[in-house]
């Protein structure tokens, strides 16, 4: 296993995260299952040469025109293993998840002050098909504080579900 990670600047001005990871398993419990309409079943085998590697980064720098923290995201998870399913040959699968946004945060010394951002996340396997999935999430915080007694908030967030098959996968709340 091999663990890497790197930071710069300070967490009030602007600031730079990097860490990385990869392991490699020379021997691993894999599966072998057996999928049908009536049942599943599924047992551990022994396998060999798994692949695991992650990335993961995030920037963040105050703006001072704006009086606004604006923080950048990303991470990477890729995972290379085997597996048979209903009686197959040994198969190859990858997997690789995607995750990265932004977020703007005010710091605004009156009464209103905002949050807001958005994330979107992209699942993908590699086989004998492949697949892949993007959802999104966004929002929206107000902040209002009156006095130390009255404050105020309104939050709202925005959801993309990417399902193929739904044409109404938008939810807002």
């Amino acid at each position: 296993k091999i663990n890497v990670s790197f930071r710069s600047g300070r967490i009030t001005e602007r600031f730079l995260n990097i860490s990385g990871a990869y392991t490699r398993n020379y021997s691993y419990l894999g599966s072998n299952s057996i999928m049908v309409s009536d049942y599943n079943a599924s047992q551990k085998i022994l396998l060999l040469n798994r692949d695991n590697a992650s990335l993961t980064g995030n920037v963040s720098s105050f703006i001072n025109p704006i009086l606004s923290t604006l923080k950048l995201n990303c991470s990477m998870f890729s995972s290379k293993y085997q597996n048979i399913i209903n009686e197959s040959e040994l198969r190859k699968v990858q997997g690789l998840y995607l995750d990265y946004g932004f977020e703007l945060r005010s710091g605004f010394k009156g009464i209103f002050n905002f949050h807001l951002g958005t994330k979107w996340n992209n699942y993908s396997v590699y086989s004998t098909y492949s697949s892949s999935i993007t959802n999104n999430i966004s929002f929206i915080n107000l902040f209002f504080v009156f006095n130390k007694k009255i404050d105020f908030a309104v939050q709202t967030e925005r959801y993309f579900i990417g399902k193929e098959s739904s044409k109404n996968n938008e939810y807002y709340f």
